[in-house]
C-alpha cells in the first residue's frame, strides 16, 4: 500500500546549502530532458511506436517530449 500522502515541509532558500541542493537538482533534470521514456502500467513498461510530441509554448525551441 503506497504511503499517505503529505507535504514536504518548506525549505529557505535564501541558505545557501538549499539553494545550491535545489541548483544541483535542477541541473541533474536538466540534463535528462529529450529522452523517451516508456510508459508504466500496472508495473509493466510499455514502449510503442507511436508517439505524441509536445513542446513548451513559451520556449518553442526547448527540447521536446515524446508520450
Amino acid at each position: 500500500m503506497p504511503a499517505e500522502f503529505r507535504n514536504e515541509p518548506l525549505t529557505d532558500f535564501s541558505k545557501e546549502e538549499n539553494a545550491q541542493a535545489m541548483r544541483s537538482a535542477l541541473e541533474k533534470v536538466k540534463s535528462q530532458l529529450g529522452r523517451e521514456y516508456p510508459l508504466v502500467i500496472g508495473g509493466e513498461r510499455i514502449t510503442t511506436e507511436s508517439k505524441l510530441d509536445t513542446f513548451n509554448p513559451a520556449k518553442p525551441r526547448t527540447a521536446r517530449r515524446a508520450f
